[in-house]
C-alpha cells in the first residue's frame, strides 16, 4: 500500500505544480518524495515521507512490539523517526545532490495505531507540513489536473469515481 500512497501523493504534488522526485536513494537510504516548484526564486523544496497503512501494526517511530508506551516513550520514538526520516546523513546528501537550498520536511501519514503519534507529529516544529491521506483525497476532488500528471493520474480518478458513486470501505476496527 505505500507505494500506491506515495503515487496518489505524487500526484497531488504535481497537481499542486511540483515536479517530483519519488525514490531518490543513496545506498540503503531513500528519500520517499522531493518535489521541487521552481516558479518561485528561490524554488519550493520539500521533502516527503509517506507512512501510510491501512491497519497499522505498531508506533511510528522506534520499534513495533505491541506494549505499551508512556507519552515520553511515544514522543522519543518519533523523533527517532524524523531524524532518520529527513536528518541523516544520507537523507541529506541526497536533496545536496539534487538542489542546494531549504528543504521543508513534510509527512503524510495513514491510519495511525496510536493517536497520540498525530498529535506530536502536528506539534514538531521541524516539520513545515504534517498531512492525513485522507485530506490529500479530499483536495484532488477539488485539483484538476494541470496539463502534466503523474502515473497515479488513473489511480486517482478511480478512487474519485468510486467515491462519487458512493462505494464505502467496510470500517476494520
Amino acid at each position: 500500500m505505500a507505494l500506491i500512497a506515495e503515487e496518489v501523493v505524487e500526484e497531488w504534488l504535481n497537481r499542486k505544480g511540483y515536479f517530483t522526485i519519488r525514490g531518490a536513494k543513496n545506498g540503503l537510504y531513500e528519500a520517499d518524495i522531493l518535489a521541487i516548484k521552481p516558479d518561485n526564486n528561490p524554488p519550493k523544496l520539500k521533502h516527503f515521507e509517506i507512512s501510510v497503512s491501512y491497519n497499522p501494526m505498531g508506533y511510528i517511530g522506534g520499534n513495533s512490539n505491541a506494549k505499551k508506551r508512556s507519552s515520553e516513550e511515544i514522543v522519543e520514538g518519533v523523533n527517532q523517526w524524523i531524524e532518520k526520516k529527513f536528518y541523516h546523513r544520507k537523507k541529506v546528501e541526497i536533496r545536496d545532490r539534487l538542489v542546494l537550498g531549504e528543504w521543508k520536511y513534510c509527512v503524510v501519514f495513514g491510519k495511525l495505531r496510536h493517536p497520540e503519534e498525530q498529535r506530536v507529529l502536528l506539534g514538531d516544529d521541524r516539520l513545515s507540513e504534517v498531512h492525513s491521506f485522507n485530506q490529500i483525497v479530499d483536495q484532488l476532488k477539488t485539483q484538476p489536473p494541470l496539463g502534466f500528471t503523474s502515473s497515479a493520474n488513473e489511480l486517482v480518478n478511480l478512487i474519485l469515481m468510486s467515491n462519487d458513486l458512493g462505494f464505502e470501505y467496510p470500517n476494520k476496527s
